[in-house]
């Protein structure tokens, strides 16, 4: 079976950087990000998203919650989010920044089960 996955650098939900001419636009905005994030990310049916430059782990909640997904999420400088219809076995974060950095060439990590499967 396919897995359809995104992922999407969000600059921290709020869609694009702050300037004096969006200023009121974006507080408008704000009070249903989470809502219009999800409505859109739905659209596509993903199995797997991944966010970099996450928002808070607040915000990332109410997304899965809206799409009926999970989520884990990883702190740091440039947190990163998972959401997914999966089960979430485990998760670790390996944080660049902080203590040794791990041999493997990644940052987060996250396995899941897909529905009908052992694995």
């Amino acid at each position: 079976p396919s897995i359809r996955t995104i992922t999407y650098n969000v600059l921290a939900c709020r869609g694009y950087p702050r300037s004096d001419s969006n200023k009121v636009f974006l507080q408008r905005a704000r009070k249903r990000m989470a809502e219009r994030f999800a409505m859109e990310l739905e659209l596509y049916e993903p199995d797997v998203v991944t966010f970099q430059e996450s928002p808070r782990e607040k915000i990332v909640a109410e997304i899965a919650k809206s799409m009926g997904y999970r989520h884990c999420y990883f702190p740091g400088g440039f947190p990163g989010t998972i959401l997914t219809k999966h089960e979430i076995l485990a998760h670790e974060n390996c944080p660049l920044v902080e203590g040794k950095r791990p041999q493997q060439e990644r940052v987060a990590n996250a396995e899941y089960r897909c529905a009908g499967t052992d694995s």
